[in-house]
């Protein structure tokens, strides 16, 4: 499977007493019209695929540069296997703010889980041999920490050097 369209299954978001269901919705709801300040919700995370689970550290950056005080419970640790419709997460907290930072942050959640899910099976397929994944790609602009990252749950070795040789 390519890392591109695994970029845009692997993950939804089911949003729970916050009105319509985003993933059905024929419209775009609005967090500020639509929503008191005080609302609160729940939402949880489903995988829609098998997939390695990476990025839980900026998507829950996301949720509490909004709202502080919500809380976010995994019920996944970062680097392992996934599996379809697995829930990964539960977030609590006021509907506005989940609602704002939900694209954000499953957007690093897909990209992430993604890039580690495609290198972990590189790994795999090396395995018992002298070979290494060395983890050479170029990263977005701003996103250096996060995309090398992607590669400690897959075991892939990131390489600084071997970057620099690579065009």
């Amino acid at each position: 499977m390519s890392a591109q369209r695994c970029w845009k299954t692997c993950v939804f978001c089911r949003v729970n007493g916050m009105g319509k269901n985003r993933q059905n919705s024929a419209r775009w709801i609005s967090p500020q019209n639509s929503f008191r300040a005080s609302k609160t919700g729940t939402a949880t995370i489903i995988t829609r695929q098998n997939a390695v689970l990476c990025g839980r550290p900026w998507f829950d950056a996301c949720f509490k540069m909004l709202d502080p005080d919500c809380t976010i419970i995994w019920f996944a640790e970062e680097g392992s296997a996934i599996t379809a419709g697995q829930a990964l997460c539960e977030i609590h907290g006021k509907a506005r703010a989940m609602l704002s930072a939900e694209r954000a942050a499953l957007n690093f959640l897909q990209t992430l889980s993604a890039t580690a899910t495609v290198t972990r099976s590189y790994v795999e397929q090396i395995a018992g041999t002298q070979a290494k994944i060395l983890d050479t790609r170029k990263t977005l602009p701003g996103m250096r920490i996060a995309q090398n990252m992607r590669s400690r749950p897959a075991a892939a070795t990131t390489s600084a050097s071997a970057c620099s040789t690579v065009s």
